[in-house]
């Protein structure tokens, strides 16, 4: 065992010594995506991954008019991804918590301290656009889509839409919890006039430049699973060329165990691994089916929940995927042209 130890100490000074020389940013191809080379080191009962991931490739977007830019943002214990499109359309999924609520998982709850719409969020919005004014309602996000009533997922939306950032479509798992920040963030959409929308299974939505929003989930009204909320988070996929985003929410088991009825329709280059790499998601049938190049979790650095789960790293690792996550990477960018997949991280 001492051995061992050696050796994967040795393994990730090695790449401690490459992340201190700057190198972040890596290209991937469709239909080449080179194998990451993984390397497991136990302590104790817990087990650390470490992804080294490809080497840098000198090639680069021949027209960025036509790159997807997809941005998982580190907003702690919680989920927030937003799609900026060749159409010049921006799609927010999820936007993390709202200081001083609960944020409730499966291994417990906790209060929420961070204030990533206010603090994150909004100033990469401006950031992005030009925006030399504090006028947010200038910043038009063309869809909200908040895949279930946790906290940790929607309450961001209440922050941007208190600072007049109001989009046209809200997208809502419409699962019915009378929770009282939720029915605030229902009370602003219906005062915004956005137009609200429960997505039907299999709806398609085409958010030109030739990406396309499929919804695949929520397959079932959950009632009497451990989180009934979780499992009926909304799932889509998006899809540009021949690369794919799954968004999974905080699905568990029991959606899972539904969802892999899709087959094919599952099969994406990039998962957004469920419920921030819980235990009681990432179901090994789920994982094959999804089969996903890169993998990119979300958890806030030091939560008391344990995620990601030792389990649900292992499964990926064992299937030779990417790892990505908030919590070591900090806010992860994904550029597509819908053939090469370009990946920058904060740290």
């Amino acid at each position: 065992m001492e051995s061992r130890f050696k050796k994967y100490r040795q393994i990730l000074s090695d790449e401690a010594k490459k992340a201190r020389s700057g190198e972040k940013s890596k290209i991937f191809n469709d239909g080449n995506i080179t194998a990451a080379i993984l390397f497991i080191g136990c302590i104790s009962v817990w087990s650390f991954y470490s992804v080294i991931k490809p080497s840098q490739k000198s090639e680069e977007f021949t027209d960025y008019s036509k790159v997807l830019k997809v941005v998982f943002f580190d907003v702690g214990q919680g989920d927030s991804a937003l799609l900026i499109l060749p159409s010049k359309k921006m799609v927010l999924i999820d936007a993390g918590g709202k200081p001083g609520y609960v944020i409730e998982e499966s291994e417990g709850t906790s209060e929420e301290k961070e204030d990533a719409a206010k603090n994150l969020i909004i100033p990469y919005l401006t950031k992005e656009l030009g925006l030399q004014t504090t006028n947010y309602e200038l910043l038009t996000i063309n869809y909200f889509i908040a895949t279930h009533p946790h906290t940790d997922h929607y309450g961001g939306f209440v922050t941007l839409m208190e600072n007049k950032i109001t989009p046209s479509v809200v997208y809502d798992a419409g699962f019915a919890k009378s929770y009282p920040l939720y029915e605030t963030f229902l009370q602003q959409i219906k005062d915004s006039k956005a137009k609200y929308v429960i997505p039907a299974v299999g709806e398609t939505v085409d958010l030109g430049g030739g990406v396309l929003m499929k919804f695949l989930g929520p397959l079932n009204k959950y009632r009497g699973t451990k989180s009934d909320e979780n499992n009926s988070s909304i799932v889509l996929k998006i899809i540009y060329g021949n690369v794919s985003f799954l968004f999974t929410g905080d699905v568990e088991l029991e959606a899972e165990n539904d969802l892999v009825g899709w087959r094919g329709e599952l099969k994406s280059t990039i998962l957004k691994v469920a419920h921030h790499g819980s235990r009681t998601s990432t179901t090994s049938p789920f994982l094959d089916r999804v089969s996903p190049d890169i993998a990119i979790i979300s958890a806030g650095r030091g939560n008391t929940f344990g995620h990601p789960a030792a389990e649900t790293l292992k499964k990926l690792v064992d299937r030779n995927t990417n790892i990505y996550r908030t919590d070591q990477n900090g806010t992860i960018t994904l550029l597509t042209d819908g053939t090469s997949l370009k990946i920058t991280t904060e740290r």
